[in-house]
């Protein structure tokens, strides 16, 4: 499971606050900063790459062509795909 670097970072912010009110929870000013520099950390280095989704293309056996997944025909020597049929065993 996943916690979100938010959670981490609000969860250290409320432990800091309540032990800066509590003279004899000091201890917990410690575990609530390192609950929010695990939250920094996960937010600098957990961001999402921006990366294109994946294309199957085909590619034409007689010309060498790649087309698009959803073309029936080749767009360059206007011959038939043949495609790979995935059985659903």
């Amino acid at each position: 499971m996943k916690i979100h670097w938010g959670f981490w970072i609000g969860i250290g912010l409320l432990v800091i606050a309540m032990s800066a009110l509590n003279e004899k929870l000091t201890l917990f000013i410690v575990i609530g900063v390192i609950f929010v520099t695990v939250g920094i950390v996960k937010w600098i280095f957990g961001r999402e790459k921006n990366e294109k989704p994946k294309h199957n293309y085909v590619k034409c056996v007689l010309c060498g062509a790649w087309n698009y997944p959803h073309a029936n025909v080749c767009h360059f020597c206007n011959k038939p795909l043949k495609r790979r049929v995935k059985s659903l065993n």
